[in-house]
């Protein structure tokens, strides 16, 4: 599958290929909440991607048809 980003296609057959990643939250030696990679300073990525539902296995809100990506509390 290819996908488009800032130097135009790239190949993304598969999670974890080059410009075929999803950022994730992670919290830092010092405290502070990040949005991104792994840092030299990451204290915590909790999962990495994984700490995102992977599966549309949140029922209908009736705001959005059919089923949705639930909400993944972190702690």
């Amino acid at each position: 599958m290819l996908g488009n980003s800032f130097v135009g296609p790239t190949d993304c057959t598969g999670y974890g290929g080059p410009y075929c990643i999803y950022p994730w939250f992670s919290t830092d030696t010092g405290g502070a909440l990040n949005y991104g990679v792994d840092y030299p300073n990451t204290a915590n990525d909790y999962g990495q991607a994984t700490q995102f539902d992977q599966t549309l296995d949140c029922p209908d809100d009736g705001l959005f048809s059919g089923g949705t990506y639930c909400d993944t509390i972190l702690k």
